[in-house]
């Protein structure tokens, strides 16, 4: 999406045209967001769409986005059998597109103060009066979406199954393990 394309005001503007700019405003604010909170990856929701935002360290001017309709992703069922080794779009659905979106989020440090700064000094404001574009459309202007992402993308990044985890017994023994430091700086109570 081209934001100077979007912001320029047209003298007739469709409810299409008018929608696209509510969007470029929900992607423009969640941006500012980030920048100023010194993160790498955000994402709005709509109830029904997610729009994941990411804003690379070197070039906090571009904001890169992936739409993401869980609904249309995963269809009427996840596929989900039991077989690990069965095929299963648990992954696409609206909760493990977040969590893995979060878990991916939480590895990357927060950026410090010198970089927010620089960040906000070079990016320009746009202010928008959403009360008075939202006004401009009627309910049943508002045109329905017959847009489908491509699986493609999504498909590069999303794994086949469902994420496996630890079993307990071995992350107990590891802990009673006096080879392990967490063993030797373990409290012992005092008698």
């Amino acid at each position: 999406m081209d934001l100077d394309e979007v912001l320029r005001l047209q003298k007739e503007e469709s409810p299409e045209d008018i929608c696209r700019r509510v969007v470029a405003a929900v992607i423009t604010q969640t941006f500012s967001y980030m920048i100023h909170g010194g993160l790498e990856y955000g994402y709005a929701c709509t109830g029904e769409a997610f729009i994941f935002l990411r804003v690379l360290y070197d070039n906090p001017s571009t904001v890169y986005y992936y739409l993401s309709v869980p609904e249309e992703d995963v269809g009427q069922t996840t596929g989900w059998t039991g077989d690990p080794s069965g095929a299963n779009r648990l992954h696409l659905t609206a909760l493990g597109q977040v969590l893995a979106f979060t878990l991916r989020a939480l590895r990357v440090p927060t950026r410090d103060i010198a970089w927010t700064t620089s960040a906000v000094r070079r990016l320009k404001t746009w202010e928008m009066v959403y009360d008075d574009l939202l006004d401009e459309i009627a309910e049943k202007d508002i045109p329905s979406s017959d847009f489908k992402p491509s699986t493609q993308s999504r498909n590069e990044y999303c794994r086949a199954s469902p994420v496996k985890t630890r079993s307990k017994s071995a992350t107990v023994a590891s802990f009673d393990d006096p080879k392990n430091p967490a063993f030797l700086n373990r409290r012992l109570p005092r008698h």
